[in-house]
């Protein structure tokens, strides 16, 4: 079922957008973190979408086991790192001004 879901174009144009949407509320942001409390709530948003991606990615090729897993691909490395990297503010939230 995750294959279905994960190899579906809609599945990648929804996940497009969503980054795409990201991107243009980062770039209006600006680099000083938002103190708007919808802005933050979107962030999170977005930070759980890509997480979900991420573990549907995962579930449906597996993690590394097999060659066609999900760490074999050079992009989903670069996700996982995007995806963790992302949490830190909300794990370590005194670190986030860093």
């Amino acid at each position: 079922h995750f294959i279905s879901l994960v190899e579906a174009p809609s599945f990648d144009r929804v996940i497009l957008s969503v980054i795409l949407f990201n991107c243009f509320l980062l770039a209006e942001q600006g680099p000083a973190p938002s103190h708007d409390e919808a802005v933050s709530y979107l962030m999170l948003y977005f930070q759980i979408v890509f997480t979900l991606e991420m573990l549907c990615k995962v579930i449906a090729s597996g993690f590394v086991a097999n060659p066609h897993a999900y760490m074999w691909d050079a992009w989903n490395c670069l996700d996982v790192t995007v995806v963790v990297t992302g949490w830190m503010p909300y794990i370590f939230p005194s670190a986030s001004n860093v």
